[in-house]
């Protein structure tokens, strides 16, 4: 608020008191209340565990026109957004006009196939008479296979086994598929379909340059990976890692260093063929020497020498 000017500025207590087409401070009372009694009777899906999760839902049905408990029981928040139960898809698809049928059902092992029929009557601009406006969408098994959305833990999802779940599960799948590429505004505030989305894993693995790959990579998704080798592999890159430190310490530890000042003097090498003599200086007969040779310490050892 610090930004705007001194005459537009409003404390937050007076904006929690202020109703506008937003926000109402009644009803948002009415909500927080109704919150905390709904988490402490313990009627709520898993998922809704907190008060703030449950004012996001209902506020998120309030906005789509659902009743208080309706919202907590319509709505559903998956992967970080609030979603709508496919049971519940069938009414907000109605609330637009909309009917819904399916057709081509096949439920054979892996054939299944459903194609959802979505349809209603328009009235042509400029006449008296309606057109019948149709959406249709197939969906089928090898399709969210390769979507990877039927396997987990490299075992199928108890949600796609054979039988009414998978049934429930296609219809959903090509309902969500008509709403979300061509009637969004059905939806509303919320982001698609629960059984559809909760089949819908994020992948945060993040992008890296090929040149710049990781000797270890993260399981992907879709693949049989395991974790627990993964995680194996980890913990043993590692342990050579430490290892090969603590040798070059203990590598380190054995060297003794020389002083810095200490002055190397070249080595005479000696060949082992020419056996080394050494060589004695001559003795000098200072008598033998011609005076102006010799070199007196001092006068009267000149004196002495010259009298001799």
């Amino acid at each position: 608020m610090e930004n705007l000017p001194d005459e537009l500025a409003i404390s937050y207590e007076e904006a929690k008191k202020t109703t506008t087409d937003m926000f109402n401070p009644v009803i948002w009372t009415q909500m927080k209340g109704m919150a905390e009694t709904f988490r402490q009777s313990g009627g709520l899906p898993k998922a809704l565990d907190t008060v703030p999760k449950i004012i996001l839902v209902m506020q998120a049905g309030r906005e789509m026109g659902m009743a208080p408990v309706e919202s907590t029981q319509d709505l559903y928040p998956v992967n970080g957004a609030v979603n709508i139960w496919g049971k519940a898809i069938a009414k907000r698809l109605r609330k637009f006009g909309w009917e819904i049928d399916f057709k081509d059902e096949v439920f054979d092992k892996d054939a299944e196939a459903v194609t959802a029929v979505v349809w209603r009557y328009v009235k042509v601009p400029g006449t008296t008479t309606y057109e019948k406006r149709i959406h249709e969408q197939k969906y089928t098994f090898q399709m969210a296979k390769d979507s990877g959305y039927t396997i987990a833990n490299n075992a199928l999802k108890v949600g796609w086994k054979l039988g009414a779940n998978r049934m429930k599960k296609l219809r959903y799948g090509a309902l969500n598929m008509i709403i979300q590429t061509r009637l969004g505004d059905v939806l509303g505030a919320a982001t698609g379909i629960v059984e559809v989305e909760e089949d819908i894993v994020l992948d945060t693995t993040p992008v890296i340059d090929p040149a710049n790959k990781p000797a270890i990579e993260a399981p992907k998704k879709g693949t049989a990976t395991d974790v627990a080798a993964f995680l194996s592999k980890a913990k043993e890159k590692k342990e050579n890692k430490d290892k090969k430190v603590n040798d070059q310490k203990a590598e380190d530890a054995d060297i003794v260093d020389e002083p810095a000042d200490t002055e190397k003097l070249p080595v005479e090498r000696v060949s082992e063929e020419t056996p080394h003599t050494e060589e004695t200086a001559p003795v000098t007969d200072l008598n033998k020497m011609e005076k102006k040779d010799v070199i007196y310490s001092t006068k009267k050892a000149k004196e002495d020498h010259e009298r001799e």
